[in-house]
């Protein structure tokens, strides 16, 4: 399996090839250890970290690789000794099968919920990076609106107090006039 990670990593062949060797290797240890039931953990921890892939199938594939190695040792053509027909002994291999099968199982199915769960929140996420893209747009032009808008309001007001500036001059100019002209200042006192 060491060639296959080194040539191609992350390949299915690659996955595929580090679970049945990691199956192969677990019952080997169990085959060498002579059936100690410690030499079990082995699978059961390679199955947990197998499980970090999030790769169903890898998983299952070293679950039965692991299961075919041990029968093929019980059915007494490898280890007889382990196949005497020994009942606790075939119990406590039954009940490891079985445990074997659960811990695969509910691997399996965590793995398939954790990618739902995933996949719901790259949704979420991509909805409200959407909305969010959406709302500066908006942001954006209202602002460019508001920004013009004050503009010609700031264009408008110097125009105003241009003509404002304009008219208080002649009327300045006209009270400079009216001043000037002592005659017209009376005629237009009289009439105040």
């Amino acid at each position: 399996p060491m060639c296959l990670v080194l040539r191609s990593p992350g390949t299915r062949a690659t996955r595929y090839g580090v679970a049945v060797s990691q199956g192969v290797l677990s019952s080997v240890l169990w085959y060498v250890a002579g059936g100690k039931a410690e030499t079990h953990l082995h699978l059961y921890t390679w199955l947990a970290v197998l499980s970090l892939y999030r790769d169903v199938p890898s998983l299952i594939l070293a679950g039965v690789v692991a299961v075919l190695g041990h029968a093929v040792i019980l059915s007494g053509s490898i280890l007889p000794e382990l196949a005497s027909g020994n009942a606790p002994h075939w119990f406590w291999n039954i009940l490891w099968l079985a445990g074997l099968t659960v811990e695969t199982v509910f691997l399996s199915m965590y793995i398939v919920l954790d990618r739902r769960s995933r996949a719901d929140q790259l949704r979420r996420t991509s909805a409200a990076d959407t909305l969010n893209a959406r709302l500066e747009h908006i942001v954006q032009c209202r602002t460019q609106t508001l920004t013009n808008d004050g503009e010609r309001l700031r264009s408008e007001v110097a125009t105003l107090n241009d003509r404002l500036e304009e008219a208080e001059a002649s009327r300045v100019a006209a009270t400079r006039d009216v001043a000037a002209r002592p005659q017209l200042a009376g005629e237009l006192h009289d009439h105040a």
